[in-house]
């Protein structure tokens, strides 16, 4: 019961801290896509150049799409080590599917950074790129991994309090039953006694 109990809260916990990273890389692929605009039918990014979420964590990136050719745009904030670039494949899959893609991927030093690829379109209504939004998730792994050796611990110490209350139980149980077997070792000591001296006397007739 426990097993499956510690299964669920370890299991919930790393869903919760997903769900958490990746509302953050969606504000920002939300927000930046609402500033690209298109101009002569070329995808413009000047806004994006001014807004705050240029020069803070996280990380994106503005990728176009191989027919829809534009300048790609990079924020200022190097929040990982990982070329944006990389994610192309992510880009072509996500506009292929025409849904959002997430997951892991290693930066250059093979540590794990949290992406989101969100497509979007032009005003033709064509897909025209994807914003790349990039996030370090060492301290909601860090956190996680501290969560599950706390809820480990908490077993190992709910295992153990129950095998010495079921020792203690145990004890108790068994204590009357000994003590009335005692007091039968007793009693058929007595009773030994009592009938071997009739027995030595009729002997000694």
């Amino acid at each position: 019961g426990y097993v499956l109990c510690a299964a669920l809260l370890i299991r919930g916990d790393t869903q919760e801290r997903v769900l958490r990273m990746d509302g953050e890389l969606r504000t920002v692929t939300s927000s930046v896509q609402r500033l690209v605009t298109e101009e002569g039918g070329v995808v413009n990014t000047r806004l994006v150049a001014d807004d705050p979420f240029a020069t803070s964590c996280p990380q994106f990136a503005i990728l176009p799409t191989p027919d829809r050719q534009f300048d790609p745009f990079v924020s200022k904030q190097p929040c990982v080590d990982l070329d944006p670039a990389a994610l192309n494949g992510f880009v072509m899959l996500a506009i292929e599917t025409e849904t959002t893609r997430t997951g892991y991927v290693p930066d250059r030093n093979d540590r794990l950074v949290r992406f989101l690829v969100e497509p979007f379109r032009a005003p033709s209504g064509q897909y025209a790129g994807a914003v790349v939004a990039l996030m370090n998730p060492s301290d909601e792994l860090a956190a996680h991994r501290s969560w599950t050796l706390q809820v480990l611990a908490g077993g190992v110490l709910l295992l153990s309090a129950a095998g010495a209350g079921a020792y203690w139980l145990g004890v108790r149980a068994i204590r009357p039953a000994a003590n009335a077997l005692e007091q039968q070792e007793v009693l058929l000591a007595d009773t030994a006694h009592d009938l071997r001296t009739p027995v030595a006397g009729l002997r000694a007739l």
